[in-house]
């Protein structure tokens, strides 16, 4: 999951168990904001664009926001589920997706306390829930990441991939030699589960971070290039540019 910021929550909604007569809710051919589901109780399947979600007890429905969508629910068994609809300022991924949460109880925790927030409205209220939609997709991003067992085998020369990607000092064998696999084979499983080579995602968190410092505007550009891992500031400036089709300076300035 890419990272999401978001720039406002609409409402959250408990819903109560449709009828048992009912058996299809068809929602139209629009969803205005994103809606991010947390099924409680029930049986149902969701066809989103001819994807078919299967919604059980304590699972997790992310559907994206579309201006031109198949969208309708087919019930099996009344059930209950709280929903929040929100948009954010990058579009999240076009596909839907679902995942299951029964063993993380702290997901039922957070969307009850985010409901009753949002209904009392007491003050402060909107940051707390805004806090609250947060700290839920950083579970879902750390839930989906540990269901992965090829990303599991990985996870510890992940981590220091990660926790060394400032440093100048960073070892790309290392991080095969923590999983006890061979260097071939960390780098072909690491980017069929990330999509891109260690490197790419060193160098990834690298200019993400350049980026930031730089629209700090206290730093020059030499010293951005040391503080994001770079020992030579035109190899950093090549890069940048490479990745963002900006130079440092001209990303500043557009800043």
């Amino acid at each position: 999951m890419k990272n999401i910021h978001i720039s406002k929550i609409y409402t959250v909604v408990y819903i109560e168990p449709l009828s048992s007569d009912v058996k299809r809710a068809v929602y139209g051919k629009a969803l205005l904001h994103n809606e991010l589901i947390f099924k409680l109780s029930g049986d149902s399947f969701t066809s989103f664009n001819r994807k078919k979600l299967h919604n059980t007890p304590n699972s997790i429905r992310i559907l994206p926001q579309s201006d031109n969508i198949e969208y309708y629910v087919d019930f099996i068994e009344p059930g209950a589920c709280i929903d929040i609809y929100f948009d954010t300022v990058e579009a999240l991924d076009d596909e839907a997706y679902i995942i299951d949460v029964t063993n993380n109880l702290k997901f039922k925790e957070l969307f009850f306390k985010i409901y009753r927030l949002w209904t009392r409205k007491q003050n402060g209220y909107y940051n707390q829930c805004l806090s609250l939609l947060y700290e839920i997709f950083g579970e879902i991003e750390k839930t989906r990441y540990n269901l992965s067992s090829k990303t599991k085998q990985l996870e510890k020369g992940v981590e220091y991939l990660s926790e060394n990607a400032l440093s100048q000092e960073i070892d790309y064998l290392k991080p095969a030699a923590i999983c006890n696999v061979c260097p071939t084979y960390f780098r072909r499983k690491f980017k069929i589960i990330f999509g891109i080579s260690p490197s790419q995602y060193v160098r990834k968190i690298r200019i993400d971070y350049a980026k930031e410092l730089l629209m700090l505007n206290q730093y020059s550009v030499s010293e951005i290039a040391a503080m994001t891992g770079y020992e030579n500031v035109y190899y950093f400036s090549r890069i940048f540019k490479e990745i963002t089709g900006m130079s440092p300076a001209e990303f500043r300035k557009k800043a």
